[in-house]
């Protein structure tokens, strides 16, 4: 197997070759969200950006792989407040927590996109449509937000992805910032290294065989899976 320099990662002590496996898509992914299309600065790698000090965020979809990894980038990036929630029951405590604290919500990250790319009449509000309603934000013009999904609906939505060309100025059919490679790099160096906010996943299932394997991404599709992520062992039979 041949693969870029870049993408590689050594295995830090302590961490298995199985949970290894299921770390670097997830934890790319919600880097990218939240450093690159937000714009969030990293104090502790060296990443500048907006600040986060006082601030808070809404994790949309938080028992998803990249969701679990994104509340741990948030609160290692320096967050104060982080609301995760996947559910419309509980935008009205959403927000009426958000008022004793002080803040204004404005930021959020949709890990899930749900209902952006159906085709046919809608059967319901979309991810991105219930992840706005829960934000506070009384100037429209403070919002950050950021989907795994292109949202056409909402162009205040920006579109996330797992990996970056370096030095490129455009991607997945979009300008992007050349560095924004090596800014995602920088925040998984320093998470890898540190042992207190080393990313990790609470359950790791490996599945074995091809038939078992598509079982699983069906499970996965439907929504079947919470604060949960599949390996495929290889080779597949």
């Amino acid at each position: 197997m041949v693969a870029r320099s870049d993408l590689l990662y050594k295995i830090p002590a302590g961490i298995s070759s199985k949970n290894a496996s299921t770390i670097c898509i997830a934890a790319h992914t919600a880097s990218d969200a939240l450093l690159n299309v937000i714009g969030l600065g990293f104090p502790p790698a060296d990443v500048p950006g907006i600040s986060v000090s006082g601030k808070g965020i809404l994790i949309w979809g938080g028992a998803s792989s990249v969701g679990i990894m994104a509340t741990q980038i948030a609160r290692a990036a320096g967050f104060q407040y982080i609301f995760v929630t996947a559910s419309t029951k509980n935008h009205n405590d959403m927000k009426a927590g958000q008022k004793p604290l002080g803040i204004e919500l404005a930021i959020a990250f949709d890990t899930v996109g749900k209902g952006t790319t159906n085709h046919g009449p809608p059967t319901g509000p979309s991810g991105p449509e219930l992840t706005r309603l829960a934000l506070s934000a009384s100037n429209p013009g403070d919002l950050r937000l950021a989907c795994t999904l292109p949202v056409p609906a909402d162009s205040d939505f920006g579109f996330c992805a797992s990996f970056r060309p370096k030095g490129s100025l455009n991607a997945m059919g979009a300008p992007q910032d050349p560095n924004s490679s090596g800014r995602v790099r920088k925040v998984m160096e320093h998470l890898l290294a540190n042992d207190k906010e080393r990313l990790k996943l609470p359950v790791v299932t490996t599945i074995t065989g091809t038939k078992a394997g598509i079982s699983g991404i069906r499970r996965a599709a439907e929504g079947k899976m919470s604060l949960e992520k599949l390996g495929l062992e290889h080779p597949l039979d």
